[in-house]
């Protein structure tokens, strides 16, 4: 009697899982994206200026300077703050986040926070800080393709941004979650090593003219679009005193990290001053779509790449060179040389992305003039070029199947001489902690690590996501 009570649904869970399964990876290998452009129509010339722009920009690049920087920036937030933000997870930099953000919204602040709907530690939570902040009148709260069950091929279509915009004055991209990992120096667990950008409008510069408005004019197309839920302001009578307790525990854990001087509370930091100059700053991003979009950021790289005449720097946390990557970006250049990074099998956490990238490590070497395998602590995150020692490339874009055709991304293009100078450094020092791939190539750098170790248990777990993928390679 009780089996054939759970027969019919065993099969609907099947049922679901196979359809979830041919929607979710399967379909990725037959759909061909739409195109908007060609890579031989793109005017590279037009992201270099000729004289001094309206913007400066700033490296964020070591921890805990990160958390230390959006702290900075939201406490001294006056007007207005617009949050896009891929994922944010339960810890200290949460607690820090929520708590700032109430306190903005309390003395006055309008603030928009949009997460995706996968990403973050919202959902799903009846006791949670969701309704204090959507009570909240200052705040409007939005979640990116929120509730798929229904339809799983969205799963894949995630907003992968992290941008951050204060009284449109000051502007952060770059590939850092929420997450304590990416931002505590004390971290115990494996830290990640990444990298952000700060573009400060400089005083008495109109904001037309400055990329700012790029980044509220991305913003707000993401606000906008229909993909991006709007969430009813109304909260039940049983929640309001939910939402009045939640607000409260936000406060009083903000207040505990203020008083353990841990942390960048009541920093003066003079921005601009810290700030390199720019020439020009361009935002580009991908299209907002579902499926396959249109690989507008690879094919950019493309023609960057094309057009190059000296050397390259290239970081990603993980490259996978697919078949339908191929068709649009080549991954050498025929004048400049150049040079990647990325994690090594020791040091990647993402099983399945690095499965791919070693599928294709024999391509990348006939690519790349050297090829750098991060063996240092934690992993890197980082997303980064800089084309000729001068044009700076930082956001959220990875370089793989996923963050060309599947996710919303971000790049910020800055013509800027000392910036790139100081990406190159950065860059530079984690080759230091590197393993040159190619035993023939030029080495950069004096490296100061050898080859980790790698367990035998990730070896296998390797081995085995490897097989697993090895056909959908479109998805990782």
């Amino acid at each position: 009697m009780l089996l054939e009570l759970l027969i019919w649904p065993i099969i609907l869970i099947l049922i679901y899982i196979m359809y979830a399964f041919v929607t979710t990876a399967v379909i990725y290998a037959f759909l061909k994206p739409s195109e908007s452009f060609a890579v031989d129509e793109i005017d590279t010339a037009a992201f270099y200026g000729e004289e001094d722009g309206p913007d400066k920009a700033l490296i964020i690049e070591n921890r805990p300077f990160s958390l230390n920087a959006r702290i900075n920036l939201i406490e001294n937030a006056r007007l207005s703050i617009k949050i896009a933000y891929f994922a944010i997870t339960d810890g200290i930099v949460s607690d820090v986040f929520y708590g700032q953000i109430l306190e903005a919204a309390n003395r006055g602040v309008v603030v928009q926070i949009i997460f995706d709907g996968m990403g973050q530690n919202l959902i799903g939570e009846k006791d949670s800080v969701y309704w204090a902040l959507v009570k909240h009148p200052f705040i409007n709260l939005r979640f990116y393709e929120k509730n798929q069950v229904v339809t799983p091929w969205r799963w894949n279509n995630i907003m992968h941004d992290k941008i951050l915009i204060v009284d449109d004055k000051y502007a952060m991209t770059g590939g850092r979650n929420l997450e304590d990992r990416f931002h505590l120096s004390d971290y115990e667990g494996e830290s990640v090593e990444d990298r952000d950008v700060l573009i400060i409008r400089k005083e008495n510069r109109v904001l037309e003219e400055s990329s700012i408005s790029q980044f509220i004019s991305y913003f707000n197309e993401l606000w906008s679009h229909p993909y991006s839920r709007r969430l009813n302001r109304y909260v039940p009578a049983k929640l309001s005193e939910v939402a009045h307790r939640k607000q409260g525990e936000a406060f009083s854990n903000l207040n505990e990290l203020k008083q353990s001087a841990r942390y960048g509370f009541d920093q003066t930091i003079d921005w601009e001053a810290m700030a390199r100059p720019t020439r020009k700053i361009t935002l580009v991003s991908n299209p907002i779509q579902r499926l396959k979009r249109d690989p507008q950021i690879l094919k950019i790289l493309q023609a960057l790449f094309q057009t190059a005449k000296e050397s390259i720097f290239a970081q990603s946390p993980f490259i996978v060179p697919g078949k339908e990557m191929q068709k649009y970006f080549d991954f050498g250049s025929d004048k400049a040389a150049v040079y990647y990074l990325t994690n090594s099998s020791a040091s990647s956490p993402n099983l399945f992305a690095l499965s791919g990238q070693n599928k294709y490590m024999t391509f990348l070497s006939q690519k790349a003039d050297q090829l750098y395998e991060y063996h240092g602590q934690g992993s890197i995150h980082g997303k980064s070029y800089v084309i000729d020692s001068r044009l700076s490339l930082i956001g959220s874009f990875n370089l793989d199947p996923r963050s060309a055709f599947l996710s919303t991304e971000n790049m910020v293009i800055i013509d800027s001489v000392p910036l790139s100078q100081d990406l190159t450094a950065h860059i530079m020092i984690l080759m230091q902690e590197s393993v040159p791939f190619l035993k023939d190539g030029p080495h950069l750098t004096q490296n100061l690590k050898q080859a980790q170790i790698i367990p035998k248990s990730k070896k296998r777990r390797l081995t085995a996501a490897y097989w697993l993928l090895y056909f959908f390679e479109d998805i990782l």
